[in-house]
């Protein structure tokens, strides 16, 4: 099976290098040391069941495809996070299955799948490898190979560009940016692990979402790290717009909000940050905006002088305009929620699960929000020299009170 990019997957291939490839990492961790053979199992158990995530990419004179992959032999996990699916070997594989330890792991590539579409994928290839290793059974592959069609679809280009009207235009003068980070620098993690009854506490003891305290958190370590620069900070919060939009694919279709915190701000208790992400989400969470940003994407990819440029020249124009306009936000904070098994035995057997996010085009921090069994996982992705910023994120959560402990990978 062959299928064209989806729209918001063509700006991924656009920048991709040897110095940036935009990926994702989701492992999760079991109460037993996984099984090759069974994992090996369960990735071909599953690989005609996610024909558009088990895939390849590839391209022709005009335009970039994925491609499915017949088979994915897993590997043994020991590189460093996003070693796995990369510039170099990305016509031979999008996605990679990984294992060490007690954890499984995937990487892939952003322009296959988003976390919307990559938790349902991870979720089943988990359940079956628990079903393998603990029944000793496996479905036939035919029995387990059907799928939607709404699954694979782009549901981007089912969105009719000419049902939105102009939104209104959301200004981000004059951001701050993290220092640039250095081309072919390793990949830290550090995790923040805490209760998320303790962080929903505190959000509720404060009138705000964990979402919104989760942001201000950030934003408040991120202000006192610029110390005296001026400029304003924006945050980007993805938004899963499947809802808005009655969708089902797995593919991408995620937009985001970009929050702004103006550096006037600084001084303003945490009752008026909430007060401000919450005014920008009313205006960018809603299927008018969200369809207008569509509109944009789609005016694009369907200009006629777009659809006649062989795909090199693409790339430069792309690469060309995202180097000027360059990023107005400093960190994405991602948060996919709680995840739950439908399986009680599958939901116990899993004990932790994190998400990472590849580094950024611009600066090194990118941050991943997930839980599991009560126990919320912050992943911030860094190039081992912003010390200074985690002591300002430690201190935000020890002034809500929000007990944590921290894992550096």
């Amino acid at each position: 099976m062959k299928r064209l990019l989806d729209y918001s997957a063509f700006l991924h291939t656009a920048l991709m290098s040897e110095s940036f490839f935009n990926t994702f990492r989701f492992s999760a961790t079991l109460k037993e040391q996984v099984n090759p053979v069974a994992l090996q199992q369960a990735v071909n158990q599953t690989i005609k069941r996610y024909p558009m995530i088990y895939t390849k990419l590839a391209k022709d004179t005009f335009w970039y495809y994925l491609e499915s992959l017949d088979e994915l032999q897993i590997e043994e996990d020991t590189k460093n996070i996003f070693s796995y699916v990369n510039y170099n070997n990305i016509y031979d594989k999008a996605v990679s299955v990984i294992y060490k330890d007690k954890t499984i792991s995937i990487e892939i590539f952003h322009s296959v799948s988003d976390g919307g579409g990559a938790v349902p994928f991870f979720k089943e290839l988990i359940k079956q490898y628990i079903s393998i290793v603990s029944n000793g059974e496996l479905v036939t592959v035919d029995e387990f190979s059907t799928y939607s069609e709404n699954e694979l679809e782009d549901s981007f280009a089912k969105v009719n560009a000419k049902d939105f009207k102009k939104a209104k235009k959301i200004n981000l003068p004059n951001t701050y940016q993290f220092p640039r980070r250095k081309k072919n620098s390793l990949v830290y993690v550090r995790r923040y692990v805490t209760d998320v009854k303790d962080i929903k506490n505190a959000a509720t003891m404060k009138s705000a979402k964990i979402n919104e305290l989760l942001l201000t958190i950030f934003y408040k370590a991120i202000d006192r790290f610029k110390g005296n620069d001026t400029r304003n900070i924006c945050l980007l919060s993805p938004i899963n717009i499947r809802q808005h939009f009655n969708s089902t694919t797995l593919r991408n279709f995620t937009l985001c909000a970009s929050i702004l915190f103006k550096d006037s701000y600084k001084n303003e208790p945490y009752e008026k940050i909430f007060e401000v992400i919450r005014e920008q989400m009313i205006i960018q969470n809603t299927r008018e905006h969200m369809g207008h940003e569509i509109a944009k994407l789609s005016n694009l990819i369907n200009n006629p002088f777009v659809r006649i440029c062989p795909t090199w020249l693409k790339n430069m124009g792309i690469s060309f305009v995202y180097g000027l306009i360059g990023e107005k936000s400093c960190i994405t904070v991602s948060n996919l929620g709680n995840v739950r098994f439908d399986d009680e035995t599958v939901q116990n057997y899993v004990e932790e699960m994190t998400v990472a996010l590849s580094p950024r085009y611009s600066t090194p921090l990118n941050c991943g929000v997930i839980s599991i069994h009560n126990k919320l996982i912050v992943s911030v992705c860094h190039d081992g020299l912003h010390d200074a910023f985690f002591n300002e994120l430690e201190k935000e959560f020890t002034t809500l009170g929000i007990p944590y402990k921290t894992v550096n990978e």
